[in-house]
């Protein structure tokens, strides 16, 4: 079968198993090991360096709207690469770019295919380990239209429960 990547089905039966089991510490590690060309950083140390990174958001538009990190830019998670591309050399001033998502796997697809893109810009590619879920079970900050938040944007009712409360889920 041409394009079949037994391993990204073996990760992927892994991430869903783990989040079965709520377990995002387990998500974070298998995350690590499929992307081990990126840098993860923790949640912890990337609140204590605002503004220090172009911060995009890899999640869909209803996600976005529930929370965010503050000043973050949401690139879809289907952008071709060079229209991803060009919306952070739009906004990238020079700094590193940190990718995120709900738990870091789609943040880490995206981190992983524009990194060489990035590094020919002399940028770097830094996936955030556990993603928005992480950030927002730590108590960092969140935002949303509005102002602050608590809230995040379960994705659906499997990967809710790696999410802290409270989790807003799609309507069914």
């Amino acid at each position: 079968m041409a394009g079949f990547d037994p391993g990204a089905t073996v990760f992927a039966l892994q991430v869903h198993s783990a989040a079965d089991h709520g377990d995002l510490n387990r998500v974070e590690k298998l995350v690590s090991h499929r992307f081990p060309t990126l840098e993860h950083l923790d949640a912890k140390e990337a609140a204590r360096h605002p503004g220090e990174f172009l911060i995009v958001d890899v999640r869909e538009p209803e996600e976005f709207i529930v929370s965010h990190l503050h000043s973050a830019l949401r690139i879809d998670p289907s952008a071709e690469s060079a229209q991803a591309m060009a919306l952070i050399r739009a906004h990238r001033d020079g700094r590193p770019v940190l990718f995120y998502c709900s738990v870091g796997v789609r943040s880490s697809e995206m981190a992983a295919r524009l990194q060489q893109s990035l590094k020919a810009e002399g940028a770097d590619s830094v996936n955030l380990k556990g993603g928005v879920f992480r950030w927002a079970s730590l108590g960092l900050p969140l935002e949303n239209a509005t102002g602050a938040t608590r809230a995040v944007h379960g994705y659906d009712k499997h990967w809710a429960k790696l999410a802290p409360a409270p989790v807003e889920l799609p309507s069914p």
